[in-house]
């Protein structure tokens, strides 16, 4: 029994390990959390933000910095809390007395009638940007799914084979079945991250791609892409890639044995190809090449990435 308990124990443990908030957020908290709250101008009346505030709590526009939906409220206490986690139990009427004053600002902006949902970010997950414990109002039209889909909608691809309501073409496709879900770097040097999801009623599979690159001064320089591919029968697809650089590039791709290799570009544009190889079921290796003028292909990165779900 002991044996079992241990087991559990280093099981659990390891589940627990495979949530750690990635080292580039963590760096972005503590430097935040060394200086003053991101919030200390507003609480202070030093910019026009403040809607409201009593003692305890201030309420801000929240679209005079992003526009999220018509109605966007963000209230915060004038106590720094970092978030939900680190509320202690005497905080817990303050976090009470919060939520009741953005319930009397929905009344105010006539939107207690048609809906509103109140949110609290906590952490890298839930898109936490700024460590100081604020809830967000949003209303005055549709909030939309109250999740992001990219999880669920690949749980519907897995279950295609069972369930015909979601079997396509694309969810019939085993090699795309199983490129999708979100895939990790196993270098921390490298920070890739790319998730393959279905996209526009399981007709087609998005690819979803992020690097982050290290600058010596200043934040991570971002690159980021996006393909949609249609298979197009005989293990042949066509996409369309969308980058950061402004690239708009057309894509021929085909499958052999657990490797998916696409053709991107043409003469009119610059010319590469991307192999995309299964090592494992959860293990993927892609490598970059690009066309040199003499013709010849060029490798120019490759990474090997993990399954994270």
């Amino acid at each position: 029994m002991k044996h079992i308990y241990i087991a559990i124990v280093c099981i659990f443990g390891l589940v627990i390990n495979s949530y750690a908030q990635t080292e580039t957020y963590q760096q972005k908290k503590d430097k935040q959390l060394a200086g003053p709250s991101p919030f200390q101008k507003d609480i202070e009346g030093k910019t026009n933000r403040i809607l409201y505030q009593d003692s305890l709590v201030t309420v801000l526009d929240g679209n005079a910095a992003v526009n999220q939906l018509p109605v966007h409220l963000l209230a915060v206490p004038n106590k720094r809390i970092t978030g939900l986690n680190e509320m202690t139990e005497n905080e817990t009427w303050l976090i009470g007395h919060l939520v009741w004053v953005l319930k009397n600002e929905a009344e105010k902006m006539g939107i207690d009638s048609t809906g509103y949902r109140i949110v609290f970010n906590t952490n890298e997950d839930a898109g936490q940007s700024a460590f100081h414990i604020h809830a967000h109002l949003l209303g005055g039209a549709k909030t939309g799914a109250m999740v992001e889909q990219s999880w669920r909608n690949v749980q519907r691809v897995k279950r295609a084979t069972t369930d015909t309501a979601y079997l396509t073409t694309t969810t019939a496709d085993a090699f795309l079945v199983k490129m999708m879900g979100q895939w990790q770097s196993i270098d921390k040097a490298d920070d890739v991250l790319m998730r393959c999801e279905p996209e526009l009623g399981f007709q087609y599979m998005k690819l979803y791609y992020r690097r982050l690159f290290p600058q010596e001064k200043g934040p991570a320089k971002i690159f980021e892409g996006t393909a949609v591919y249609k298979p197009t029968g005989n293990n042949q697809y066509k996409a369309n890639w969308y980058d950061t650089n402004g690239d708009m590039l057309p894509v021929t791709a085909s499958v052999a044995d657990n490797t998916l290799t696409s053709l991107w570009g043409n003469e009119q544009t610059k010319q590469g190809k991307t192999i995309y190889h299964f090592l494992d079921d959860n293990t993927l290796e892609i490598a970059d090449f690009i066309k040199d003028k003499s013709g010849s292909w060029k490798e120019f990165g490759k990474h090997i990435l993990k399954r994270i779900w």
